[in-house]
């Protein structure tokens, strides 16, 4: 019963800034999830995190940006590059409902990756492309899908994406 439109754009949005998960952003939502969890939680803060023993704290690839975090001293309301972060994801915000309002859409269909997936030894050795940050920026409900597999039977999916409160729809 899915009507198809082809041809959707966001008007400049390849210009779009990517809003940034910052170490003060970071740091609440962490510290808040410690909170959230109980008494019976291990740390209560990230430095707690920071400072836990060997092989019951962070991944040793992990270890330069959680240090980096529990230095940070400045509330999300307070840090600069937070704020525009925020103004951001409202621009994301208003220009893909407004974009999909103009194409009479409910939800969007498109590609968790800009490529192919890859084999990858190391972590973090693949190339950049994804494009999950559009539902992280825009903060509405994305659902990802496997859609079949490619090059080495490798995986690949694709999100549909709806607009705040359609998770039912989705």
């Amino acid at each position: 019963g899915a009507q198809i439109v082809d041809d959707f754009t966001v008007p400049g949005f390849e210009r779009f800034p990517r809003p940034p998960q910052t170490p003060a952003r970071s740091k609440a939502d962490w510290e808040s999830f410690f909170a959230f969890e109980g008494p019976q939680f291990p740390v209560r803060t990230v430095a707690e995190l920071r400072d836990a023993p060997s092989g019951k704290g962070v991944h040793p690839l992990h270890v330069a940006r959680v240090a980096e975090i529990a230095a940070i001293t400045k509330t999300p309301e307070e840090d600069p590059a937070t704020m525009q972060g925020r103004k951001d994801e409202q621009m994301y915000r208003d220009s893909f409902g407004a974009a999909m309002d103009a194409a009479r859409v409910d939800a969007l269909v498109f590609p968790v990756w800009t490529f192919p997936p890859k084999i990858n030894g190391d972590r973090g050795q693949t190339p950049q492309g994804q494009l999950t940050f559009i539902g992280s920026a825009t903060q509405w409900p994305v659902v990802v899908v496997p859609m079949g597999f490619v090059d080495e039977n490798l995986p690949i999916g694709f999100q549909f994406l709806g607009r705040p409160w359609t998770e039912g729809q989705l």
